[in-house]
């Protein structure tokens, strides 16, 4: 379980919750901060986030093939270090049941080169625009051209018009309740 919210730091707290444990469930959780505090923000994602993908990168770099939910762990906690927003820290934590992280196995392990986010380039280097929702509220949005691909640094930036993208407003999905049955 990943979580990167504030005052996060047991949001999967293996002791608390007996269950747990005599399921004999095996499950790591990492989050972003602890309870007490908050998880800071860039605009493209959490820091906890940022680091564990830019760890992931370092890792696929440095020819690991398979590696542990621990290891990754601590490469997460020295691209954090690295790169954490001045005046701000965040302490990472990583709780287990009836596995120690370092025995269990990273799941999520690039087939193909990765590329961090944190590592790419903006999609475009032209400011945003605030698009009109509804009178109390704007979201932001990036220029229409730009937002479908990523361009390189060797393809130059043609002049272009900012333009809002259509912003699609989705009807909430309501579940009727059925009666809770006796056992």
């Amino acid at each position: 379980v990943l979580v990167d919210p504030c005052h996060s730091g047991t949001i999967c707290d293996f002791d608390e919750i007996p269950e747990w444990k005599e399921r004999r469930v095996r499950a790591v959780s990492i989050s972003g901060c602890e309870d007490s505090q908050t998880a800071a923000g860039t605009g493209r994602g959490g820091q906890f986030t940022r680091a564990m993908t830019r760890a992931v990168q370092k890792l696929q770099q440095d020819g690991e093939k398979s590696y542990s939910t621990g290891k990754l762990f601590n490469r997460t906690l020295m691209q954090y270090r690295q790169h954490k927003l001045e005046g701000h820290s965040q302490n990472l934590s990583v709780h287990g049941c009836c596995v120690r992280p370092q025995d269990m196995v990273w799941p999520l392990q690039p087939r193909a080169q990765y590329v961090s986010p944190a590592n790419s380039p903006p999609l475009c280097s032209m400011p945003k625009i605030a698009v009109l929702e509804d009178r109390k509220r704007h979201r932001w949005r990036d220029c229409i051209s730009c937002s479908s691909s990523r361009r390189s640094a060797s393809q130059p930036q043609q002049p272009h018009v900012l333009q809002p993208k259509k912003i699609w407003h989705q009807q909430p999905v309501v579940i009727p309740r059925q009666p809770a049955r006796l056992a």
